[in-house]
């Protein structure tokens, strides 16, 4: 998982268009930049039972709340649905949040998973923007059906590359059925999966990014009411970038605000004991084991036993942060 906090989804969030954090500019887009596969690919003995582009949302819900009733007490059910609650774009479903059982979870779901973030997906795939690997879609909800109660299920519920509420990180972290191709110069969408579901839309996140065009406006703005621009070419590792006037990298990197050129993170595998921030909170790599203390000792420290104070799960050996302290992990261990 990408944990790296990002400035420019903080400046989007204050402009109403998406969440994010972080000290330098990346955004979370939503969908693959690869080419579509070749023949002799689509043409092999499907691994999984494909699914079909129309009727993923209902699949989606049906395998999800199937899960989460066959593994998920209420308190994880509740955690599961709180993105959807904070989500503004479902404020007319909230009362319905959390759902009392499997039906009322599934005809729920359907429901939010049309808005946000699969409906405009789908839709991008019927208007011929986007394209759809029903394999993909197959595989991973498999994954989702099969997947042993507790951090097996954890992992199939939160897996960004799946059916994750929340986007996947970006750069090779995409919607694993979804394919995005459009180059420059392209009609582009805005998708309702993330800030860079927005910011990209349906245009290929490697090459180039939706411009949306404003009356009376000069350059791209972040949206506009219609959700329809143009694809304007990103920029590459070195090149300039900028939130005013809007010029994105290409997925993967970064607008560094210190120099406003993009960057590619560092993925280095960092030790304990080493430096995983600088001291002006760049990225140094990834904690290879334990967690990266980033507004106390800046180094990667060993995950903590239970008991011990916390204030993120991800620095407790169980994966579970609870009132404090590091706890027995028991999201959907048991129904």
């Amino acid at each position: 998982m990408d944990r790296r906090v990002r400035w420019l989804g903080w400046v989007v969030l204050a402009l109403g268009v998406g969440c994010g954090s972080s000290p330098r500019a990346a955004v979370e887009d939503a969908g693959s930049g690869q080419d579509l596969p070749d023949a002799s690919v689509a043409a092999a003995e499907p691994a999984f039972e494909p699914v079909t582009a129309e009727a993923l949302v209902a699949r989606v819900a049906a395998s999800t709340c199937g899960a989460l009733f066959r593994c998920c007490d209420a308190a994880s059910r509740q955690r599961y649905f709180a993105p959807y609650r904070a989500n503004t774009r479902l404020l007319g479903l909230a009362s319905r949040f959390p759902p009392a059982d499997e039906v009322a979870c599934t005809d729920l779901l359907e429901d939010a998973l049309e808005i946000v973030p699969f409906g405009p997906w789908v839709q991008a795939v019927d208007a011929g923007l986007v394209g759809f690997d029903a394999e993909a879609a197959g595989s991973c909800l498999q994954k989702l059906e099969q997947a042993a109660c507790g951090p097996a299920l954890a992992e199939a519920l939160e897996d960004g590359r799946c059916f994750s509420f929340s986007p996947p990180a970006g750069g090779p972290v995409q919607r694993s059925m979804f394919t995005r191709t459009a180059s420059a110069g392209t009609s582009c969408r805005a998708l309702n999966d993330g800030v860079g579901g927005g910011l990209y839309g349906t245009c290929n996140p490697a090459a180039a990014f939706c411009c949306y065009e404003r009356p009376g406006s000069t350059g791209c703005a972040l949206s506009n009411d219609a959700g329809v621009g143009t694809c304007r070419a990103v920029s590459a590792e070195g090149s300039a970038c900028s939130l005013l006037p809007l010029q994105l990298c290409a997925t993967g990197a970064e607008c560094s605000p210190g120099t406003g050129l993009c960057e590619v993170p560092p993925t280095t595998a960092l030790g304990l004991g080493s430096a995983c921030v600088g001291s002006d909170f760049s990225v140094l790599g990834d904690c290879a084991e334990g967690w990266c203390d980033v507004f106390g000792t800046r180094n990667c420290e060993p995950r903590k036993a239970l008991g011990a104070a916390c204030f993120a799960p991800d620095e407790c050996q169980d994966g579970a942060c609870t009132a404090g302290a590091c706890a027995v992990n028991l999201y959907c261990a048991a129904p």
